[in-house]
């Protein structure tokens, strides 16, 4: 799961792949952007942290001297803003619901190594949404009925670059494309999950 969410979400991003395309793009100017560019830029997907990777106009150097009248952009280090969805409803056994800890704890590992991910778990409400930097502090809380597309809407909020929706497949989905949100992708779990079940404009597959 977590080579495809790189090659997935890296594709989206023209020219090069995300966090390389960020790095290599120079930096930008304050105020030369318009509210429609959030949309529009993939760039605004990208989390961004103090490091070496790219440099920043949005954050000052660390060191800046506030009597300094020479404005300097900071060096960051863009990462991709990644939500998981993880459905914890009646019909997700044990086993499924540690499989989806361990995928999370895949994609933690070898795409955000060192930063958090958003981790909703959903059953037919949201039972909890925390940021989480390791898959063991997750509270798996639900146990009700099924409705992915409570999460979805719920983690789309906030504009991430994918959501990845960690389920039995046993789910309502939602009929049309998620606005502002570039992928998602549902990865099902289990013995001869309903993937067909899975709307054409979602990147759907079979973890097992």
């Amino acid at each position: 799961l977590a080579r495809l969410v790189v090659a997935q979400v890296t594709s989206r991003h023209r020219g090069a792949p995300a966090l390389v395309g960020a790095a290599l793009s120079p930096p930008e100017q304050p105020g030369s952007h318009g509210v429609g560019d959030d949309v529009r830029d993939p760039r605004r997907a990208l989390h961004q942290r103090a490091g070496a990777a790219n440099y920043s106009w949005r954050r000052p150097p660390r060191r800046h001297d506030p009597n300094d009248s020479i404005q300097r952009p900071g060096a960051v280090q863009p990462y991709p803003s990644l939500a998981v969805v993880v459905d914890t409803s009646g019909s997700m056994s044990d086993t499924e619901l540690s499989q989806a800890r361990a995928e999370i704890q895949s994609i933690l590992t070898r795409i955000v190594p060192g930063y958090a991910i958003r981790v909703l778990c959903v059953d037919a409400d949201v039972a909890s949404d925390t940021r989480v930097t390791a898959a063991r502090k997750i509270r798996l809380a639900g146990g009700g009925g099924t409705d992915m597309r409570v999460g979805i809407e719920t983690a789309a909020a906030t504009r991430p670059a994918a959501i990845i929706v960690i389920t039995d497949g046993y789910t309502p989905w939602p009929e049309t494309r998620t606005r502002g949100v570039q992928l998602v992708i549902a990865a099902l779990v289990g013995d001869n999950p309903p993937i067909r079940d899975v709307p054409g404009w979602m990147r759907a597959i079979h973890v097992d």
